[in-house]
């Protein structure tokens, strides 16, 4: 199954598209104003990063989320990951 977006929020901004496939919960994070307004997981790619929680669960997605936001060096690392996180989702591609 592909990965299909659920729910969205804007938080200290940052516009967080959370998306599931079913089995676990990933977050794609975009600056606020940079944000595609109806993503499909055909964006997640060009997001600026992507959250992934160890566990499947959404309550650990929106821990990580409230993390990203308050915790700069936290959102740092997870920026420079992107790409990592891309390609143990499957989703990395040769633009990036």
């Amino acid at each position: 199954m592909a990965w299909k977006r659920t729910e969205s929020h804007t938080v200290g901004g940052y516009a967080f598209h959370w998306f599931t496939d079913g089995d676990g919960w990933i977050a794609a994070v975009w600056s606020a104003g940079e944000s595609p307004d109806e993503p499909s997981h055909t964006d997640i790619p060009r997001a600026l990063t992507v959250l992934r929680p160890p566990l499947s669960g959404k309550e650990e997605l929106r821990g990580l989320c409230m993390r990203f936001v308050e915790n700069i060096p936290y959102r740092i690392r997870a920026i420079r990951g992107k790409t990592t996180a891309l390609r143990r989702l499957g989703m990395a591609d040769a633009d990036l």
